[in-house]
């Protein structure tokens, strides 16, 4: 069996509003992250997905911007089970 992902893109990651954001983490760990304007993370969307491949997994990218046509016309969603 292979692990597919729907990895979806919206607003809120390519231009977060600055500000605390309450997170709920496994074992109920509860913690504030710390969003600027600008956003950074130590594992970017191309890092994520190369990891994500390196163990077998098939990753499909959206931008919700694109709309959900882009799901159904574009090759690399060929994989996805449109039923």
């Amino acid at each position: 069996a292979t692990l597919k992902i729907l990895l979806i893109r919206d607003a809120f990651e390519t231009q977060p509003p600055a500000g605390a954001y309450p997170v709920l983490a496994e074992a109920d760990r509860r913690f504030w992250a710390r969003i600027g304007a600008k956003p950074s993370s130590a594992l970017g969307r191309g890092e994520a997905v190369t990891r994500l491949e390196r163990v077998g997994a098939r990753v499909a990218r959206v931008d919700v911007a694109s709309g959900p046509e882009a799901l159904i016309s574009a090759p690399e969603f060929a994989w996805l089970d449109h039923g």
